[in-house]
């Protein structure tokens, strides 16, 4: 079904999609990262117990989702509940030091690929970027966390779908081009769990898949790039969103809560700690 771009060039995509109580948890966390805070702890009053640990799991699934520059979170958090108040604590992936140091990578890596652009029609700017990433990076899946967020691409030019996703989501995002991560699987029958992106050229809605363009004989050939709904449904199966910030195929088939891209593997994620 087609909708709107999303506010924000797709920033608060998944945010908007969660309820209030969520709404509440992701600000106060995305307010101290933007802020360049680190702190891996958080403490927020409780509004309704009934839908909190749904809340605060989606709350901070959608963060990550809506952010691929958090590439400092991990997939593991806790959570806490002590009377009326909650709280959430997320695993952190670098030192403050480290992550300054990775930003000051992805800053220049992100210049790159957007290099020479600025005076290009949006579209060519697109497919610019888009052939840029295809050509740079290489899939690897070594089973490291850096192969699913952005520091894979960005230091060694390698990565899962995650990876490259989410270098995709922050040049198009440069070039003010609203776009989201969308997720499904590339067959109905397969387990593994793909992501790509979803992006709003004017009043088009369109999908890329990056990852399954890499080149053939140094040469890309535009088989996943700004492809309908209908294109995209030909080999990807999409998933859903529900009100707790869960991806899902259908009411059975819930998409696991890492929402890892090379495959089907748990995470303890979401784990409540008694009080």
């Amino acid at each position: 079904m087609k909708e709107g771009a999303p506010r924000d060039q797709g920033r608060h995509y998944y945010r908007d999609r969660l309820r209030p109580q969520g709404q509440a948890i992701y600000d106060q966390m995305e307010k101290r990262f933007l802020g360049k805070d680190y702190y891996w702890e958080f403490q927020f009053p409780i509004e309704d117990h009934r839908t909190f640990v749904g809340d605060a799991s989606g709350a901070y699934r959608a963060l990550r989702d809506d952010h691929p520059e958090f590439f400092f979170l991990g997939n593991e958090y806790e959570m806490t509940r002590r009377g009326s108040q909650g709280g959430l604590r997320c695993q952190l992936l670098y030192a403050p030091v480290t992550i300054e140091r990775i930003n000051l990578q992805l800053r220049r890596k992100i210049c790159q690929l957007v290099r020479g652009t600025a005076f290009l029609p949006l579209a060519e700017q697109e497919r610019m970027v888009y052939e840029r990433i295809a050509k740079s990076v290489v899939y690897d899946d070594q089973n490291d966390h850096q192969d699913h967020n952005v520091v894979g691409p960005i230091l060694h030019k390698s990565g899962v779908c995650e990876g490259y996703n989410a270098l995709l989501l922050l040049c198009f995002r440069r070039l003010r081009i609203p776009c989201i991560k969308t997720f499904g699987k590339m067959d109905a029958e397969r387990e593994t769990w793909h992501c790509w992106t979803k992006a709003w050229m004017g009043d088009r809605e369109v999908h890329c898949d990056v990852t399954w363009d890499a080149p053939v004989r140094g040469r890309v050939m535009y088989q996943y790039f700004n492809l309908s709904e209908d294109e995209i449904r030909k080999d990807h199966v999409l998933a859903r969103i529900d009100e707790e910030g869960k991806l899902c195929i259908s009411p059975s088939l819930e998409i696991p809560a890492d929402r890892n891209g090379s495959g089907f593997i748990p995470v303890p994620a979401g784990r409540v700690a008694p009080s």
